[in-house]
């Protein structure tokens, strides 16, 4: 199922703050960090990833496209670039509040849809 991903990229601001400006009053809960990485080439990365999606892309002013966070995923590390997800989780899961995290869950549980798979076997 699609998802909206809100890419974004920072090169002066640690990726910790970046996320909590993000994290503003516009913003029902934290954003869910799928995929954090070190680039070379900024500029290049964020034109393949607007040549490959930017018709998912939500609004034409905003950064927010709808799609599988795997799709991106897949580009970047076809892109060669860093993978640093898990030690940016670790400091970031520390830096949110109980209650965020919690309404977090509760909005991915909301859109995810069930997965029931039962079957009925029919007797003879």
């Amino acid at each position: 199922m699609s998802e909206r991903l809100r890419r974004s990229a920072t090169a002066h601001v640690k990726l910790e703050e970046r996320m909590k400006q993000l994290y503003s009053t516009g913003v029902p809960v934290p954003f869910d960090c799928a995929f954090a990485c070190k680039v070379k080439d900024a500029a290049e990365v964020e034109k393949a990833l607007h040549l490959a999606f930017g018709m998912t892309r939500i609004n034409p002013n905003r950064e927010f496209f709808k799609l599988e966070p795997e799709r991106v995923i897949a580009v970047l590390q076809l892109l060669k670039v860093d993978d640093i997800t898990q030690q940016f989780e670790q400091t970031i899961e520390s830096d949110i509040p109980s209650a965020d995290k919690q309404s977090a869950q509760a909005l991915k549980r909301s859109m995810r849809p069930p997965m029931n798979f039962h079957s009925e076997q029919s007797e003879s």
